[in-house]
């Protein structure tokens, strides 16, 4: 089964995609803790497109397929934002977090903890995060 979700870039439309994931999963039997998990990692995700990709520009959109594989939800996000430098991107030690008082730097390796596999791609104007949770 697949499901499709397209939001404009402002913060106040992250609610709507919270929802809109949180009802899918419960619909196709994914419950907590793996569907609160889902929702905080794609959230995070979100938020960085519309944020830092985006530029809080809501006539851009943000696109979420989900599919419900076998053993496996693998959902995409994509947009048409400023690209990220994933290969380049090291995750920041917490240690260095604490020390620096920063705030932000966790997400991504918050994402990564959570979901299972993720991925990233910029091609021919068009980002992508694939994001993959193993169900059973």
């Amino acid at each position: 089964m697949q499901l499709h979700f397209k939001t404009y870039c402002n913060k106040k439309n992250l609610q709507s995609v919270r929802d809109f994931l949180r009802k899918s999963l419960t619909e196709n039997g994914i419950t907590d803790p793996d569907a609160y998990m889902t929702v905080l990692a794609v959230d995070e995700i979100c938020a960085n497109l519309i944020i830092h990709s985006n530029y809080c520009n809501d006539k851009m959109e943000i696109d979420l397929n989900l599919a419900f594989l076998h053993n496996q939800l693998k959902i995409i996000i994509s947009d048409t934002g400023t690209a990220f430098n994933y290969e380049n991107h090291t995750d920041t030690a917490l240690v260095s977090l604490i020390d620096e008082k920063r705030k932000g730097g966790l997400g991504l390796m918050l994402v990564k903890k959570i979901m299972d596999e993720v991925s990233y791609e910029s091609v021919s104007g068009r980002n992508s995060w694939v994001l993959c949770k193993n169900i059973h």
